[in-house]
C-alpha cells in the first residue's frame, strides 16, 4: 500500500523538455522523421527525385570549395607506421580520456595521421552506368553526400600555431580561418573548458542539409548525426593508434562557435566536439 503524503514522483516526472503543445521537442522530431508504411513511399520519391536531379549529381561530384581566400598550409603526408597495433588492439585500449599532459603536444605528422585516416579520402570511384563520381571517405555517408567537414582548434600542436583551422580532405592540407586561438579562449565556446585546457586540440564535427535535406528530408538530418558519430569514432580510434587520446563531448555553443568559424547559422549545425591531446599517465585514465 501507498503511505500517504508521500511524493510519488520519479525523476523521469521531473525531468525538464522544452515542448510544443504538450509535447516534448525531441519526440517531435524523432516521429515526423520516422518512416512506416505511408511516410517511405514519399521517402522513396524524394530519393528519386533527387537522382533524377542532373544539378543534384553535379553538385555531389563537385569538391567542396570552403574558405577558398584563407592561407594554406601544407601537412607532411599521414605516417601509418606511428603504430604497430593492430585493429583490435586499438579497440582494446580506446577509452575516453578526461586528463591530458599539456608537456606532450602532438605534433604535425601526427595530426596529419589523425586527420586523414579519420576523414580523409581513401580513393575514388570513377562514374559508372547511372553512379556518378564520388570520393571515398574514411567513414560511410549516406547516399555518399558527406554533409560534414572538420574544423579544429589548436592551442598545442608541435609545428602548428594556435589558431583556427578547416580540414581540407580534397588535397589534405588545412585552411588558417583565424590566428591567436588560446586555451583561455575555450570557455567562449564549450561548457567542456576543464577537458579541453590542456589539449593538443580539439575538433568540431559540423553538418551542412543543404543536399541531404534535398535527398531525404527531415529524415536526412539523422543521417547527418549518425555520420558524425561515425567520424567521430574514427578520430578515437586513431588517436589512441598513434599515443594520444580523445574524449567526445556535447557541451559546446553552437552558435558561437559557427560566430568564430564565420558561417551562417542556417542550414549549418555544429554536430559534435571531440578533444584529443596526449593522455596524462600519471592518472589511470581509462577509468575516469
Amino acid at each position: 500500500m501507498k503511505k500517504t503524503g508521500m511524493k510519488t514522483n520519479t525523476f523521469r516526472e521531473k525531468s525538464c523538455f522544452n515542448r510544443i503543445n504538450k509535447i516534448n521537442i525531441y519526440e517531435l522530431y524523432h516521429r515526423n522523421s520516422e518512416l512506416n508504411s505511408v511516410s517511405l513511399y514519399k521517402f522513396s520519391e524524394g530519393i528519386e527525385k533527387a537522382i533524377s536531379d542532373d544539378g543534384f549529381l553535379e553538385a555531389i561530384c563537385e569538391e567542396k570549395k570552403l574558405y577558398n581566400d584563407c592561407s594554406t598550409i601544407n601537412m607532411p603526408d599521414p605516417n601509418p607506421n606511428l603504430t604497430e597495433l593492430n585493429l583490435f588492439d586499438v579497440l582494446y585500449k580506446r577509452r575516453s580520456v578526461r586528463k591530458f599532459d599539456k608537456s606532450k603536444p602532438v605534433n604535425l605528422e601526427e595530426l596529419s595521421t589523425i586527420l586523414f585516416y579519420s576523414g580523409g579520402i581513401m580513393g575514388k570511384y570513377e562514374p559508372f552506368q547511372n553512379k556518378p563520381k564520388c570520393n571515398l571517405f574514411a567513414f560511410p555517408s549516406a547516399g555518399g553526400l558527406v554533409p560534414t567537414d572538420i574544423y579544429f582548434f589548436v592551442t598545442n600542436v608541435e609545428g602548428l600555431d594556435s589558431g583556427i583551422y578547416y580540414y581540407n580532405p580534397y588535397e589534405h592540407n588545412l585552411k588558417i580561418i583565424d590566428k591567436g586561438f588560446s586555451p583561455q579562449d575555450y570557455r567562449k565556446i564549450t561548457g567542456s573548458y576543464n577537458l579541453a585546457v590542456n589539449s593538443s586540440f580539439v575538433v568540431y564535427i559540423l553538418g551542412d542539409m543543404e543536399l541531404t535535406g534535398y535527398k531525404y528530408g527531415d529524415r536526412g538530418y539523422r543521417f547527418m548525426n549518425l555520420e558524425a558519430g561515425h567520424l567521430a569514432q574514427n578520430l578515437y580510434l586513431t588517436s589512441t593508434a598513434i599515443g594520444a587520446g580523445a574524449v567526445a563531448s556535447g557541451g559546446f555553443l553552437d552558435k558561437e562557435i559557427l560566430e568564430m568559424l564565420k558561417l551562417r547559422d542556417v542550414g549549418i549545425f555544429v554536430l559534435y566536439e571531440i578533444i584529443i591531446g596526449k593522455p596524462d599517465l600519471r592518472v589511470d585514465y581509462r577509468f575516469l
